[in-house]
């Protein structure tokens, strides 16, 4: 039992430690989401964001992909993917850290919405009752970046 305390001690006495570490490095917790919310299909979708490296699927669902980690913010997030209805291939640049700050994106989600040609970047804060708010920091509409 004595050596139990003792180890909850030392991870309770650690943890502080690990969490100034992680900051210090420029990681912040937070998850990172993408997904398909439109009606077309999306295929041949990739996305590289910093530390996770080029992340691929042959077609994005509504589920999407979604990690949640400490991270840092990339300079750059590039997005690709093909609108299967109508053909068309995209290739995004998304200049995260310009837009995103540590201290904005810790304990939040990144969400990547993808309707058909328009690709939108929200920053979603959760609420109580499961309920979330959204700020939308980037969008690109058919080969055209809207700010």
């Amino acid at each position: 039992m004595h050596d139990v305390i003792s180890n909850r001690r030392l991870l309770l006495a650690t943890l502080p430690l690990l969490l100034v570490a992680c900051a210090t490095d420029g990681r912040v917790d937070h998850r990172v989401h993408v997904r398909n919310v439109g009606k077309a299909e999306v295929v041949a979708f990739s996305y590289t964001y910093g530390s996770l490296g080029r992340r691929e699927t042959p077609r994005l669902g509504l589920g999407g992909d979604s990690v949640t980690m400490p991270m840092r913010i990339p300079e750059v997030v590039n997005v690709n993917w093909t609108n299967e209805n109508n053909g068309a291939r995209h290739s995004v640049a998304i200049p995260l850290q310009s837009k995103l700050s540590m201290a904005q994106a810790s304990g939040r989600t990144v969400r990547f919405d993808i309707d058909g040609d328009t690709l939108c970047v929200y920053l979603i804060t959760r609420q109580p009752a499961f309920q979330e708010q959204s700020e939308r920091i980037f969008s690109y509409k058919n080969g055209v970046v809207e700010q």
